[in-house]
């Protein structure tokens, strides 16, 4: 289980820290065709890897500059999601809570 390996990282366990930076890796592969395809301004990490910010972050960036343009990196922001409590379950809270507080048609 990730929480598990996240914990063991941070108690020192250099398996468990290779574990996450290898996942940094591959996440940084992923976001790479992400962010030429769509140019955002902004990527938030959430689930258990989010946890483990402070270990993976200079894994994940070091992954992305071999990938990604200076160019694209300069403008766009990566972190983690301070939403640790059910990320999705706060989303589609926020999708029932907008019907109730968007503008109504006027026409």
């Amino acid at each position: 289980d990730m929480g598990r390996i996240v914990e063991m990282a941070r108690n020192g366990h250099p398996l468990a820290l290779e574990t996450l930076k290898e996942t940094a890796l591959y996440l940084g592969q992923g976001l790479a065709p992400i962010i030429y395809g769509l140019n955002p301004e902004a990527i938030v990490i959430g689930g258990k890897i989010a946890d483990a910010w402070p270990l993976v972050a200079g894994t994940l960036m070091d992954s992305l500059k071999g990938r990604v343009s200076p160019i694209y990196l300069k403008t766009i922001r990566i972190f983690a999601s301070t939403l640790h409590v059910r990320p999705c379950l706060m989303g589609a809270i926020a999708l029932v809570l907008a019907q109730d507080f968007a503008v109504p048609d006027i026409f």
